[in-house]
């Protein structure tokens, strides 16, 4: 079976990246038939075959790529990783799914595997002959089977994807634990969906409301004895904004501009009066991040100058802005950044700074409990009224009816 006829059907730029891995950290490819067959592998190792459909029937795999063209990874409870892709023909139909694997995704031990597998009932003849190739198994990242995932599925598709477009999958059996604690498979899982959460802030990927809420569903926060969940709620806050203001410099915000936001959220998070309050805050801090970080991406061709005068406006949305200041900062007249600022932007600076306030009003609506009023005054509006005028036309809905919706998220 290692080199049969369908297996060298594969296309060209995936037999290169096959052969590649294989060469390169002894990374196993496996072809499956669309009903989840094995058709073809470059392993002499069939029982890792078997271990894979021991944790995930290839039939159910290749049944998920009937229905989505969403690549997989895959991992145990104890450590061990895969990468599979679908391979489509022109008209969509399935035609191969291809399995990267298995690999050893954490630090883990044989003992601490052999321990897993008497957990499971595993046959002992299956646990001696995998034991002897888990000590072969290369070492692979999530984050690297994640790229070499989204190298396979381009290689067979021909289509880029990010790694925010790949799901997580892992095989957790029901074994019996004490209440205090916490499960491998959670760990690795809880990590796995905050790497795909701070990936999409680093790329500015809108498509982020999903993610956000499976991971709200999935942990129940940082386990530490603090004494009540208001306090544990604050905590798993302030360490996932944290990532984020790391997350969203590496997407290409500048340092000043992301740590005085999150800056802002820590102490928004610390003043919060209930659990309730600080997911309000962490959903507003999280869909703000994404979008300066798109905006970022975006914005690249900017000049530096008008960069740092929409940086300064940002930064300062609740304080008054004069063009005085933006021109001392930015070194130009008066006119002449006005002027480039309208030439580069497509609008104009006071233009601009309503934008920019009325997005922080959006923030402010989702993650503060302040009045409408309120919010009006502390972003220079003259009254309420022409606050809410001007929010609608720009948001499409009134303050109110914003923060009704985007309070259920």
């Amino acid at each position: 079976m290692p080199y049969s006829a369908a297996h060298d059907a594969v296309p060209p730029e995936t037999a290169l990246l096959r052969d590649t891995l294989q060469a390169v950290i002894s990374l196993y490819f496996w072809v499956y038939s669309p009903d989840g067959h094995l058709a073809a592998t470059n392993s002499q190792a069939l029982v890792l075959h078997q271990f894979l459909s021991s944790r995930y029937r290839p039939e159910t795999i290749a049944a998920h790529f009937q229905a989505s063209r969403a690549p997989l990874y895959l991992s145990t409870d104890f450590g061990l990783s895969w990468g599979a892709v679908g391979h489509y023909q022109e008209d969509g139909a399935l035609l191969h799914v291809y399995v990267l694997g298995p690999a050893i995704g954490e630090d883990i031990s044989v003992a601490a595997a052999a321990r897993r597998m008497r957990e499971l009932d595993i046959p002992l003849d299956f646990r001696a002959s995998f034991a002897d190739y888990l000590k072969q198994m290369p070492l692979v990242t999530p984050n690297s089977m994640f790229i070499y995932v989204r190298m396979l599925h381009y290689a067979a598709n021909g289509e880029a994807l990010l790694s925010s477009d790949i799901r997580s999958l892992t095989q957790r059996p029901a074994l019996a634990r004490s209440a205090g604690d916490a499960p491998e498979a959670e760990r690795q899982r809880t990590w796995l969906t905050e790497q795909q959460l701070l990936r999409m802030v680093q790329e500015g990927d809108l498509d982020y409301r999903r993610a956000l809420a499976d991971a709200a569903d999935m942990s129940g926060g940082v386990r530490v004895n603090l004494g009540n969940q208001l306090r544990r709620a604050q905590v798993s806050g302030v360490a996932f904004t944290t990532l984020c203001t790391r997350a969203a410099i590496q997407g290409g915000l500048t340092p000043e501009l992301a740590y005085t936001r999150g800056d802002a959220y820590i102490q928004s998070l610390m003043e919060c009066q209930s659990a309730a309050d600080v997911i309000a805050v962490n959903h507003a801090m999280y869909d703000d991040f994404i979008h300066l970080v798109r905006k970022a991406r975006l914005d690249d061709r900017h000049s530096a100058p008008v960069r740092t005068c929409r940086d300064y406006i940002e930064l300062h949305v609740e304080e008054e802005i004069t063009l005085a200041t933006l021109a001392a900062r930015t070194g130009y007249t008066e006119y002449y950044l006005s002027r480039k600022f309208k030439q580069e932007t497509g609008t104009s600076i006071s233009s601009y700074i309503k934008f920019a306030r009325m997005e922080h009003a959006k923030t402010l609506l989702m993650g503060s409990s302040l009045s409408i009023a309120e919010i009006s005054e502390r972003l220079h509006f003259c009254n309420r009224t022409y606050f809410a005028t001007e929010f609608r036309r720009i948001v499409g809905l009134t303050p109110a009816e914003y923060r009704k919706r985007n309070r259920k998220i």
